[in-house]
C-alpha cells in the first residue's frame, strides 16, 4: 500500500470515529529524516499534508535532524521546536554523562569534567552518546588534561576515528589496499538494503571468498560496531548521518573517507550481474537462492539504471528486465519485483532508447 493509503487506514478512519477522551494522546515518530527512500520522503509528505486533519487531541513528537526540506514542510503545523541549546536538552545530556561515566572520572573532578563534556557535545545527544562509547573504549580514567588531547572534537571527528580504525583492521586481517577499502565504502552507501557480508567478501577478496574470509571481514567490522552493527550477516548503518558523512560533502566537507555513491551503484551492478548470469545458467525451479542472489533479483536493475545510456543500457534491459527466466525468478522472491523493474525502466531514459531500438527492428 501507498503511505497515504496506510495513513487513511490506520489513522484517519480509526481516529475520526473516536470521541474526545478528555486528554491528549502523544504519538512519537523517531528519525523522520531517515524515512527517505529513493529520493522521496512519503512519510514527510503525509505528515505535512494530512496530519492537520486528525483530531486536536492527537499530538506528535517528531525527532529529526534540522534539514531544510523537513523544516519547510512542517511549518504549516506550527511546531514547537526543541533546540540543542535549550536548558532542558543540556540537562538531559548532563544526566547522560553522569550516569554513564561516573566510574571513569575522578570524584573530585566530576563536576568540572562533566560540564566540559556537555559544552563539547554542543547539545547533540547523538554526539554525546558516541562520546560516551569512545571514552569507555579508549580511556580508563578521564582527567581534565585528556579532554582536548584525547577526545574527538565533534561528531565528524568521531566518525573519522572509527573509520581509520576499521581501515587498519581490514588491512591487517585481509591485506587489502586503500582502493579496495574505498570500494567497499562506496558499495555500502549505495546498497538498497544493509550490505551482505557475502558481497563484502567478494569485494575485498575477489575470487577467493570463503566462510573463513567472511568471518575475518565480520570480525574486522565488529571493531566499529558502534557505527556499523552487523546483524543477520548484513552491515547496517547505526544512523543515517554515518552514510551522509561518507557521501555528503556539502554538509560534512571533504575528508579521507568521502566516497561517490554512483561508484557504489556501478560496483553493485557488477556483483548483481554476476549473480543474475549465474541464475540464468541454473534451473530456476530447483534453485535455492542465496542471499546475494535474492538481492540481485530485487535490486540489480535499480543499480544498473545508473549505467551509461545507449547500447549498453539497452543490452541491460533486454538481458535482465524482460528475460522470462529472470522474471519468473524475481516472482519467486517478490510478487512485485519484476513489475517494479519494468516501471522503473519506463521512467528512465533507457526506455526511450529501447523503444526506438525495438521500432527499428520491427520496421526492418
Amino acid at each position: 500500500m501507498e503511505v497515504k493509503d496506510l495513513f487513511d487506514l490506520l489513522f484517519d478512519e480509526v481516529l475520526s470515529k473516536l470521541e474526545d477522551p478528555g486528554r491528549n494522546i502523544l504519538l512519537v515518530i523517531d528519525g523522520l529524516d531517515e524515512s527517505e527512500y529513493q529520493g522521496r520522503n512519503e512519510l514527510l509528505d503525509v505528515i505535512s499534508n494530512h496530519f492537520i486533519k486528525l483530531p486536536h487531541w492527537i499530538r506528535f513528537l517528531v525527532t529529526t535532524r534540522p534539514e531544510i526540506n523537513i523544516a519547510d514542510s512542517l511549518k504549516i503545523l506550527k511546531p514547537l521546536q526543541l533546540k540543542p541549546n535549550d536548558a532542558e536538552n543540556l540537562m538531559d545530556i548532563k544526566l547522560l554523562f553522569e550516569k554513564q561515566l561516573s566510574d571513569v572520572i575522578p570524584q573530585d573532578q566530576q563536576e568540572v569534567i562533566i560540564n566540559e563534556l556537555v559544552s563539547k557535545s554542543e547539545g547533540l545527544v547523538l554526539y554525546a552518546y558516541l562520546l560516551v562509547n569512545f571514552i569507555k573504549e579508549n580511556v580508563s580514567l578521564l582527567t581534565s588534561e585528556q579532554l582536548n588531547s584525547t577526545l574527538p572534537s565533534g561528531i565528524s571527528s568521531v566518525y573519522l576515528t572509527y573509520f581509520r580504525r576499521l581501515e587498519r583492521e581490514l588491512c591487517k586481517e585481509l591485506k587489502i589496499k586503500e582502493e579496495q577499502f574505498l570500494t567497499f565504502l562506496s558499495a555500502l552507501t549505495a546498497a538498497r538494503e544493509p550490505l551482505l557480508l557475502d558481497f563484502v567478501s567478494k569485494l575485498m577478496l575477489p575470487g577467493t571468498s570463503s566462510l573463513a574470509d567472511q568471518r575475518k571481514v565480520k570480525n574486522a567490522i565488529a571493531s566499529i560496531s558502534t557505527l556499523l552493527p552487523v546483524r543477520d550477516d548484513r552491515i547496517h548503518f547505526f544512523h543515517k548521518s554515518v552514510k551522509d558523512w561518507l557521501t555528503d560533502t556539502s554538509w560534512y566537507g571533504q575528508h579521507d573517507f568521502t566516497v561517490d555513491e554512483t561508484e557504489g551503484h556501478r560496483i553493485l551492478s557488477e556483483l548483481c550481474t554476476h549473480e543474475l548470469d549465474d541464475i540464468k545458467q541454473k534451473c530456476v525451479d530447483s534453485a535455492e537462492f542465496s542471499g546475494a542472489a535474492k538481492y540481485a533479483l530485487q535490486y540489480g536493475v535499480q543499480h544498473m539504471r545508473h549505467l551509461e545510456e545507449g547500447a549498453r543500457a539497452c543490452e541491460v534491459v533486454m538481458k535482465y528486465v524482460v528475460d522470462l527466466e529472470l522474471v519468473y525468478a524475481k516472482l519467486c522472491v517478490s510478487n512485485a519485483g519484476a513489475s517494479e523493474d519494468i516501471l522503473l525502466i519506463q521512467k528512465h531514459k533507457i526506455f526511450q532508447v529501447l523503444s526506438e531500438d525495438i521500432k527499428g527492428r520491427l520496421n526492418a
